[in-house]
């Protein structure tokens, strides 16, 4: 069944915003399994034809919520007080990290529904897109301050260091990765894939990151 065109209304916007907070209380206390599109139908108070309406599927419903949960991770303004550049993206990355440490369960649920969904859905695209978009603006900023290399690919970078991000989700999620391991891998990952590019002090800068992330990541495993 097609969804229907965007819904613009204050009336059609807030039964959306209604449908996929129903959806997300369902996700966090009970996991997807509890999702019906007649159970969040009677969460939400519409009818179900309406929820077929929107989305046009269970599995596209499920996707819409998980990919709004992840793109509520803006941390307000306090993203905008990190220096821009490189440093913004690790304290990104690093904010990220302890959202995984903090709710994990959670985090494993919308993060499940996003990398098993077919990957020609917009959603699944569009939280790829969304990491390597932040990464690829924080590079431009760092090749503005001369701290890259000169004719470092920003596109390809970018492109790299979201595929690290999810690669590494991915395999926490099929249990290759204890959560320690993946939050681990996935900052070193970061200052492994970068310092080749990076040059002056920003390079000592990225260096000294690397240095700290493996020290704790030998206390760890002690």
């Amino acid at each position: 069944m097609q969804k229907r065109g965007p819904y613009s209304s204050p009336l059609q916007a807030q039964r959306q915003h209604d449908i996929l907070e129903a959806t997300r209380a369902l996700i966090t206390s009970e996991g997807e399994e509890a999702i019906t599109i007649q159970r969040v139908a009677r969460l939400s108070r519409v009818s179900a034809k309406t929820i077929h309406n929107i989305f046009g599927s269970r599995d596209s419903l499920l996707l819409a919520s998980a990919s709004r949960s992840l793109n509520n991770f803006q941390f307000g303004d306090e993203l905008a007080e990190i220096e821009a550049g490189i440093p913004r993206l690790f304290f990104f990355i690093e904010r990220i990290m302890n959202r995984f440490e903090q709710e994990t369960d959670y985090m494993a649920r919308i993060i499940s529904v996003v990398v098993r969904a077919n990957p020609a859905l917009e959603h699944s695209e569009h939280q790829i897109a969304r990491i390597q978009s932040l990464a690829l603006n924080q590079l431009k900023v760092a090749e503005a301050q001369g701290e890259l290399l000169d004719n470092v690919d920003l596109d390809a970078l970018s492109k790299q260091i979201a595929a690290g991000q999810w690669g590494s989700a991915f395999l926490w999620l099929r249990g290759a990765l204890t959560l320690e391991q993946f939050v681990s891998a996935t900052k070193i990952n970061l200052c492994v894939t970068l310092s080749p590019f990076c040059q002056g002090g920003r390079k000592t800068w990225v260096e000294q990151k690397l240095d700290l992330y493996q020290s704790l990541s030998s206390k760890e495993k002690h």
